[in-house]
């Protein structure tokens, strides 16, 4: 999990709590996001890779590769935070 810090092709750079890890993303992996479905209840939504931006956080799941590299499998997008009208 961690707020990206870099993008390049498929390589995501996090930072969380002043780590950072760089993870490169395979070409298949699903990136999605839940979104509110208006009955309290969570929806997935499929999200493009390249939307994916600065700032944005992020929680992808990774696997050791043999050759000790990590590989992102999935991608899922923090929602932005609710905004809050009075």
């Amino acid at each position: 999990y961690g707020q990206i810090t870099k993008i390049e092709g498929k390589n995501i750079t996090l930072s969380y709590n002043g780590d950072n890890i760089a993870i490169r993303v395979k070409d298949d992996a699903p990136v999605y996001s839940f979104v509110a479905d208006g009955e309290g209840r969570n929806k997935r939504q499929d999200v493009d890779f390249k939307t994916l931006k600065i700032k944005d956080k992020l929680n992808i799941t990774i696997k050791l590769l043999p050759n000790g590299q990590i590989e992102g499998q999935s991608v899922i997008m923090s929602p932005a935070p609710a905004i809050i009208k009075d």
